[in-house]
């Protein structure tokens, strides 16, 4: 009873043994699964990439088909050394498929032969030779099962080996792509830089051949005013020297009347200068000629009349019109600050644009609106519609 039991003990542990090589088995299996799926994904998105750059060096650039054809041989191969280790790795999947069916198999008749024992040792000792036959074929399964798991472990071992090769291949694959991307890019660049140089040339050569029609035209112009000015030289020449005299003459009369005029300036100011009380709005210039000038109709036509004015007046002297419409509307704002309340709308407002110290930028220097009224008037002569 002692042997049998101890006999007992090591078939229980021979089959925990062989249940745990059976998972580690399992396990190897599953590790070889994934791997197997893991290469099939990188061999389709290997192929997914590979197709694209295909197509886009098909489009970009004719001269790359050479190289394009090169690397599709390349894929092929790496592809139909994936397809062999693929069907490889099949091939000893099932094998180690069947080995583990074959050991479940075991498995399930070694433990109807552990019942079929237990049941024998508690029935008699008489079927003791037979539980002995039992264990030497269970025995003779055990050594044909290890020689399986043996047969399945080099198996494993070589499916591992056959997928190190394939990952390499992949790699070489990928560099080769890489490189094959990076060709296509320089390539699609230089393209580019042609074309924008060719671009460039077409701009620049349509501009050289415009410039060349209006440089013929301009030096047909010119040589037509060159004919026409050395026909009109001549007489230009007579008239220029009698304008000269003409000129010479004029300007020794106006300052003769200069002088003349100065003269008696001279002698009024000494005569009837002022004196400063009788310096009051009564007796001022701006009276005296406002007194005999048409009253404007409203103040809407006085400030109208003084856009007007500046306007004229900075035309005259080279001065933006961006800028007399700012000194208009600045004078337009002085307007509600009136100076004498005992006139009416017209005479204040009339009064505070004369006497406003708000200055025009011009050259020389800045101006006030009175000098501004002054020049218009020594410019028309004394005409009243001024």
């Amino acid at each position: 009873a002692g042997g049998r039991d101890a006999e007992m003990a090591r078939l229980q542990a021979a089959i925990q043994a062989l249940e745990r090589e059976k998972a580690d088995q399992q396990a190897h299996l599953r590790a070889a699964r994934d791997a197997n799926t893991t290469l099939e994904a990188n061999l389709r998105a290997a192929r997914d990439a590979h197709d694209r750059d295909l197509r886009a060096a098909r489009e970009g650039n004719a001269a790359l088909e050479a190289e394009l054809l090169a690397t599709r041989d390349k894929h092929s191969t790496v592809t139909d050394n994936l397809h062999a280790a693929n069907n490889s790795l099949e091939t000893d999947l099932r094998a180690a498929r069947a080995a583990h069916s074959a050991v479940d198999n075991d498995l399930c008749a070694a433990r109807d032969e552990i019942g079929t024992l237990k049941a024998d040792l508690r029935v008699a000792q008489d079927i003791h030779s037979a539980i002995n036959s039992d264990l030497r074929a269970a025995r003779d399964a055990n050594i044909s099962l290890e020689a399986d798991l043996r047969t399945a472990r080099d198996a494993h071992s070589a499916a591992r080996d056959e997928n190190g090769t394939l990952k390499a291949d992949l790699r070489t694959a990928c560099d080769a792509n890489l490189a094959l991307e990076a060709g296509l890019r320089a390539a699609q660049d230089a393209q580019s830089a042609v074309h924008r140089d060719l671009r460039a040339a077409r701009d620049e050569n349509a501009i050289l051949e415009a410039s060349l029609a209006a440089s013929r035209e301009a030096y047909s112009a010119v040589d037509r005013d060159l004919r026409a000015a050395r026909d009109g030289h001549a007489a230009l020449e007579a008239e220029a020297r009698m304008q000269q005299q003409a000129l010479a003459a004029t300007m020794v009369a106006q300052q003769r009347e200069i002088d003349r005029l100065a003269t008696e300036l001279a002698a009024a100011q000494r005569t009837q200068a002022p004196s400063d009380a009788d310096k009051t709005f009564a007796g001022s210039a701006f009276l005296q000629h406002y007194t005999r000038a048409a009253m404007a109709p409203s103040t809407a036509d006085v400030h109208a009349a003084v856009r007007d004015l500046v306007a004229a007046f900075c035309t005259h002297v080279g001065v933006s019109p961006a800028k007399g419409e700012a000194f208009a509307a600045a004078l337009e704002g002085e307007a509600a600050v009136f100076l004498d309340s005992n006139l009416s709308d017209v005479d204040r407002l009339a009064q505070q644009l004369w006497s406003s110290d708000r200055l025009l930028a011009c050259a020389p220097i800045p101006r006030e609106l009175s000098f501004i009224l002054n020049e218009a008037i020594r410019m028309d002569r004394g005409n009243e519609a001024m």
